[in-house]
């Protein structure tokens, strides 16, 4: 779940209240785009391989990209850049809001 310190800004606490209810696989996606941007392949595979590792349980291919939609309309993530993909096709990339 995600967390404020102490010495975060009021900004970072009232972020951190307004997550308290996220399912597992929307904390993993926020977890996941903590540590750079990534469009929704990348974000996928660093998900399965958690799931493999055990830090949360696994989920399709098409349930992390709706998990991750909903993110974007709670406004928690955004799009902050255009890539293309491993197959040279054009998609967006994903970071925190």
């Amino acid at each position: 779940m995600p967390t404020a310190r102490r010495t975060d800004p009021e900004t970072s606490h009232l972020a951190a209240e307004s997550v308290s209810n996220l399912t597992e696989t929307k904390q993993a996606i926020l977890r996941i785009l903590k540590t750079k941007p990534l469009n929704d392949d990348q974000i996928y595979q660093i998900f399965f391989q958690g799931a493999e590792h055990g830090y949360w349980k696994h989920a399709s291919v098409s349930g992390v990209r709706s998990r991750r939609a909903e993110l974007v309309r709670e406004g928690l993530i955004k799009q902050v850049d255009r890539t293309e993909t491993r197959f040279g096709r054009k998609c967006y990339v994903w970071g925190l809001a």
